[in-house]
């Protein structure tokens, strides 16, 4: 099983994420900052993610469109 803890911080890029580590299963940003066009590059990205944590990440965690979309 494939984890990593990372906390995000202002000025990361959601893409150098996905492309360092295309097969990540888990993710955990919670309490860190994150915007929402950056947890939509991370869904769309991963393809094998099968938890997200993005509690206290500076957004709504149950935006409507995130939901919709890959909820």
């Amino acid at each position: 099983m494939k984890a990593l803890e990372y906390v995000a911080n202002e000025g990361d890029d959601a893409s150098f994420l996905v492309a360092s580590l295309p097969e990540l299963k888990y993710l955990d940003l919670h309490g860190g900052f994150i915007e929402k066009e950056d947890v939509v590059k991370i869904l769309k990205g991963f393809k094998q993610l099968v938890h997200l944590d993005i509690k206290e990440c500076g957004f709504c965690e149950d935006d409507a469109e995130i939901l919709y979309e890959y909820g």
